[in-house]
């Protein structure tokens, strides 16, 4: 990031409501064009101009945070070992394989009588 990104970044963070849903003023528009009114003075471009390079810098966190957690999640979803190297014994294919776990015979085995 340069040097007026970051700035533009630290301007932004002290508005919550601008990117915060779950804010009182996030929806308000009056609320969100008077801060990025204050914004631009602060940073010293136009307003349209902060908005732009305030989506671009989101956008671009977005993309990034996925690409990082997607092989992780994809890893979670499909059972495979993960990056420790631990077998998830509770996956569908270690089940299928015959691996960990129980079968119906042995879980009836060990439960008492029933009168």
């Amino acid at each position: 990031m340069n040097a007026i990104e970051e700035l533009l970044s630290e301007e932004v963070r002290r508005y919550e409501h601008l990117y915060n849903p779950s804010m009182a003023g996030y929806k308000d528009a009056q609320m969100a064009s008077n801060s990025w009114r204050e914004i631009s003075s602060n940073v010293v471009l136009a307003v349209d101009l902060c908005l732009k390079m305030w989506r671009r810098l989101r956008d671009k966190y977005v993309r990034e945070k996925k690409a990082i957690l997607l092989p992780f999640f994809i890893a979670f979803l499909v059972g495979r070992t993960t990056t420790t190297g631990v077998k998830d014994y509770n996956s569908h294919s270690a089940v299928q394989a015959g691996e960990g776990g129980r079968t119906a015979e042995e879980d009836e085995a060990d439960e008492p009588a029933r009168s």
